[in-house]
């Protein structure tokens, strides 16, 4: 014991209260050094340019903030009040005005996909809506004359040059077709179908490939689209895929429900389903965007390694059956959309075919591939005329798209700049060229 202690006790303190005492006040006096130690350690803040690293919550707000919700850096365009693209309104009156795809269109138009361009363009515009011109009422009418015809006398592929419009003519004829109860099959991006995205796989005695992701998807959107129309149609026989069997008198909804569960039978239901459709009085409009890419090679090789032809492709060659005529709907149209924006999808023998150009005696010709597009008829898009031109442009006035009042010289401008080409007028007017 401490000689501080036995003080203590000699004085009749308790030793064990004023040990506990010592060793609290030592602990305090402890913690204080420490503490004032730990405090003359801290390093002083520096002034620097170095950012605050942000944590990814405040990043996302930060993306947020700077985008269509936020005022400060983006004004949506004004609402618009527009008739719609009704078939009742598309007459020759509605020649150069401008229509609103209605609503229940536009949904299924998302499901199916818009042209990337068009998409661009709906969503500075605020609304999907597009001019009817000359060409947009020739092509509806045709398609309202093949409600109770075959489709092998309505086949047409839609021709012009890049940025003429062809994809908007073709989606306006789709909408006209959605508006009229039609089973409606879109496809807005053919390349895909080529461009070698999707997984392929040989079919057994056939010198042929099947893409079975690729078709499961497409049943996917077909039947988001059409279920309504397909669930009246039923099976006029008994049908065994694979390990499945489709009875007579089932709806085409449940055909497709085993294709979009089991990928590897989506090509076979994909074929019955143009088959039964194409035996009922429901009108059928197969349309596809970018055509040209189903009449060249693809992306693809076959087992010697050698370039696979789109036609070789069961998917793509399906669809090309139509577009020959060599099956056809009981009623009903078969269109197509030329593009030009990929080079690898230009088709020689799809041009010779069409009458785009004249071979010389040196060419070699794709026999096979101008067969597929035999008796097409080919629609030339032109650019805007004047009148076409004013109304699009009065549009994008409203639509604060183009600031400036329209006037006769605004629109020779703008006209002059883009030599009347839709794509270019637009970006003319966008870029206030």
């Amino acid at each position: 014991m401490s000689r501080r202690l036995i003080q203590l006790a000699s004085k009749g303190a308790s030793p064990l209260c004023n040990v506990q005492q010592f060793y609290s006040v030592r602990s305090f006096r402890t913690s204080s050094l420490a503490l004032a130690k730990a405090a003359k350690q801290q390093p002083k803040a520096t002034k620097s340019f170095k950012q605050k690293t942000k944590t990814t919550a405040e990043s996302a707000a930060a993306v947020s903030a700077a985008g269509k919700n936020n005022e400060l850096f983006y004004k949506s365009a004004p609402i618009i009040n527009m008739n719609e693209f009704l078939p009742e309104l598309i007459t020759d009156d509605a020649l150069n005005k401008v229509f609103a795809l209605p609503e229940d269109v536009t949904t299924s138009l998302e499901v199916f996909k818009y042209p990337k361009f068009l998409e661009k363009e709906f969503n500075l515009l605020n609304k999907a809506s597009l001019v009817a011109r000359q060409s947009s009422l020739d092509l509806v009418n045709k398609i309202d004359n093949a409600t109770s015809a075959s489709s092998e006398s309505t086949r047409i592929i839609l021709t012009g040059e890049l940025g003429s419009g062809r994809s908007a003519v073709l989606l306006q004829a789709v909408s006209f077709a959605l508006s009229r109860k039609w089973l409606v099959i879109y496809i807005p991006t053919a390349s895909v179908y080529t461009n070698g995205s999707s997984s392929y796989a040989p079919i057994q005695g056939s010198n042929q490939f099947e893409q079975p992701a690729l078709a499961s998807s497409l049943l996917q959107k077909i039947k988001n689209v059409n279920d309504h129309i397909l669930k009246e149609i039923l099976l006029t026989k008994d049908y065994h895929i694979d390990r499945h069997s489709a009875l007579k008198g089932t709806s085409l909804s449940k055909l497709l429900d085993i294709g979009i569960k089991d990928q590897y039978t989506a090509q076979k239901v994909f074929e019955v389903l143009l088959e039964e459709a194409g035996n009922t009085s429901t009108p059928t409009l197969l349309a596809v965007d970018e055509i040209n890419a189903l009449y060249t090679k693809t992306a693809y090789h076959d087992t010697d390694s050698q370039v696979l032809d789109a036609h070789r492709l069961r998917l793509p060659r399906t669809i090309l059956d139509y577009f020959a005529g060599n099956k056809q709907f009981k009623a009903g149209a078969v269109v197509g959309a030329m593009s030009d924006h990929l080079t690898n999808i230009k088709s020689f023998g799809l041009e010779v075919a069409l009458g785009l150009q004249v071979p010389d005696a040196y060419s070699q010709l794709p026999t096979e591939t101008i067969a597929l597009a035999k008796g097409v008829e080919r629609l030339d898009i032109k650019p805007y005329t004047d009148a076409e031109a004013k109304t699009v442009l009065d549009y994008y006035h409203m639509a604060q798209v183009v600031f400036e009042e329209p006037s006769e010289m605004l629109l020779k401008k703008k006209m002059v700049t883009s030599n009347g080409n839709p794509r270019k007028f637009f970006n003319a007017c966008v870029r206030n060229l």
